[in-house]
C-alpha cells in the first residue's frame, strides 16, 4: 500500500518527492561548501604564515629615524653597532618554502642609510643571523657647504 502510494502520480506525492530531493541536494551542497570553506581557511592560514619583510621595509626610506623603523618593523631580532654606525637585523622564519627572510637596516648617526637582504635555510631564525660585516654597510657621505 505504501509503495503504491509513493509511486502514484498524485500532486501531493510529487511535491513531497521534490521537497525531499531539494533537502538532500541542499544538505549535499552545504557539506561541499563547508569542505571548501575549511580548505580555503587552511590555505589562507598557510599563506599568511609564509610572509616576507618586504611589505614593511618598503615603507622605510633613507634618512628615516630609528623610532619610525621601530614603529614599522618592531623591535629588531639583533642589534650591533660600531661608533656612529648601527645595524638592526630582522628575521621571518619560514618566509618561503625552506628559507628564512632576513633584513639588515643600516643607520649612521641615528638615520637609515640602507637596507640589505639575505636568506638562510636553517630551521628558524635562531643561529641563522649573520654577524655584521661593517664593510658591507652602505656608503654615507656628509656634505659640508660653506655659505
Amino acid at each position: 500500500m505504501v509503495q503504491s502510494h509513493l509511486t502514484s502520480g498524485s500532486n501531493t506525492t510529487r511535491k513531497r518527492r521534490a521537497r525531499l530531493t531539494q533537502i538532500v541536494i541542499h544538505q549535499y551542497n552545504q557539506r561541499g561548501i563547508m569542505k571548501n570553506y575549511f580548505l580555503y581557511l587552511i590555505v589562507a592560514i598557510i599563506i599568511q604564515g609564509c610572509g616576507t619583510l618586504d611589505n614593511k621595509t618598503i615603507l622605510i626610506n633613507a634618512g628615516d629615524e630609528k623610532q619610525k623603523v621601530v614603529n614599522i618593523m618592531g623591535v629588531p631580532y639583533d642589534r650591533q653597532f660600531k661608533k656612529t654606525k648601527e645595524a638592526w637585523q630582522y628575521c621571518v622564519s619560514g618566509a618561503g618554502f625552506g628559507y628564512n627572510d632576513h633584513k639588515i637596516i643600516w643607520f649612521t648617526d641615528g638615520r637609515v642609510t640602507g637596507i640589505t637582504t639575505y636568506r638562510t635555510s636553517r630551521s628558524g631564525c635562531t643561529g641563522a643571523v649573520k654577524t655584521i660585516r661593517w664593510e658591507d654597510a652602505p656608503d654615507y657621505t656628509v656634505e659640508i657647504r660653506n655659505r
